[in-house]
C-alpha cells in the first residue's frame, strides 16, 4: 500500500506565533537548506504548500511572513526552523 508524506500546512496552527522577517537568503551548510538571518537570529526556511522555493533564491533580499517551529527536527543542522507562508520583495 503506497504511503504519502503530509504536505506542509498552508495556514499555521492556532498556537503559532506569526512573525515577519527581512534579510538576505543564504545557502546553509547542508545542500538545499535556505537560511535567513534577522534580528541576530538565523532561521532555516521551510515553505508552506502555497509558497515556491523559487521565491526565496539564494542571494535575494526578501521579507517573509510565517511562524517559527523550534521543536521541529531538521537535517539542515543550523538555524531555527521557520515555515514561510508568504514572501514579499525585501
Amino acid at each position: 500500500m503506497p504511503t504519502t508524506s503530509p504536505k506542509p500546512p498552508t495556514t499555521p496552527p492556532a498556537t503559532a506565533v506569526q512573525m515577519t522577517l527581512t534579510g538576505q537568503i543564504t545557502e546553509g551548510v547542508e545542500h538545499g537548506c535556505r537560511m535567513l538571518t534577522s534580528g541576530g537570529t538565523t532561521y532555516m526556511l521551510l515553505v508552506a504548500a502555497n509558497v515556491s522555493r523559487d521565491q526565496i533564491p539564494v542571494g535575494a533580499r526578501v521579507t517573509v511572513r510565517g511562524h517559527p517551529e523550534p521543536d521541529m527536527m531538521s537535517t539542515c543542522q543550523q538555524g531555527t526552523p521557520f515555515t514561510v507562508t508568504e514572501v514579499l520583495p525585501g
